[in-house]
């Protein structure tokens, strides 16, 4: 890890496990100040456990006053920050037929409304700030189940390429993580097949970091599928195989779950 973050004031969102969680563990070994912040109480406890000079904060931040109760830590505690990882998300995996209003609304307050209003406030308190923003491989190619959470993540995607238009300096990241080793999506859904391919999210982590040091606009922890990516817009024809590739993981999942 560079030295650049070394004795920074960094949050870190979604902190308690998987992507943000091994960010934690990244920047401590830098000696940077971190404020881990995330719903769950007992894996933030733990969290600290392991790394006893972190700060923590337990918020929902689908929650109107969980910006507010931030931005009240930092006045009291801090005064400065210099880094934001909005690593905080989630996702279903069901048939869109289940998708109801309730879900819609949950999703697109944590991973769109809550991101957003996070990093334009602080952003607007810490003029400096860098802030990086966990976005998702399904923000270019959605993929069945998860029609809420592309959504979601194609909406950041489109704000984010507004924003990179109208600043005349460099001062966000969108990461595009394909599926990571962690509990998150098997959160998403009960015995959920992962997409493939998947990779640690401590090597999702670490390029994420990298990714910022080098204040890159589009950060892609699988060279692969930045490979994919590039040779599909000359054979059109992999991203429909891909997605047809998980569109029969899904039926096969939507089967077993009408069958128990």
């Amino acid at each position: 890890m560079n030295k650049s973050f070394a004795n920074s004031f960094v949050l870190v969102s979604g902190a308690a496990s998987g992507i943000g969680r091994e960010l934690v563990q990244q920047l401590y070994l830098v000696q940077a100040k971190i404020l881990a912040v995330d719903i769950d109480a007992d894996g933030l406890q733990d969290l600290r456990a392991q790394f006893p000079k972190i700060e923590i904060l337990t918020l929902d931040l689908t929650k109107g006053k969980a910006l507010e109760e931030i931005t009240l830590w930092l006045d009291k505690n801090w005064k400065q920050l210099d880094y934001c990882f909005a690593n905080a998300g989630k996702a279903y995996y069901e048939p869109f037929e289940k998708q109801g209003l309730n879900k819609i609304e949950e999703l697109f307050h944590l991973n769109v409304f809550a991101v957003l209003e996070l990093g334009i406030v602080l952003r607007q308190k810490f003029p400096s700030l860098y802030l990086t923003i966990t976005c998702s491989a399904m923000a270019y190619w959605p993929l069945p189940g998860y029609g809420i959470y592309s959504a979601t993540k194609s909406s950041l995607l489109a704000w984010a390429q507004a924003v990179w238009l109208e600043s005349d300096e460099q001062w966000l990241s969108l990461a595009f993580p394909i599926a990571t080793q962690s509990k998150f999506f098997d959160q998403a859904g009960q015995g959920i097949p992962r997409p493939f391919p998947s990779q640690k999210a401590e090597q999702v982590a670490d390029k994420i970091l990298r990714g910022a040091k080098k204040n890159q606009k589009k950060i892609f922890p699988s060279a692969l599928f930045r490979v994919l990516l590039y040779l599909n817009r000359y054979l059109l024809i992999i991203k429909p195989i891909y997605q047809y590739y998980e569109l029969r993981k899904f039926k096969k999942w939507i089967k077993k779950q009408s069958n128990s």
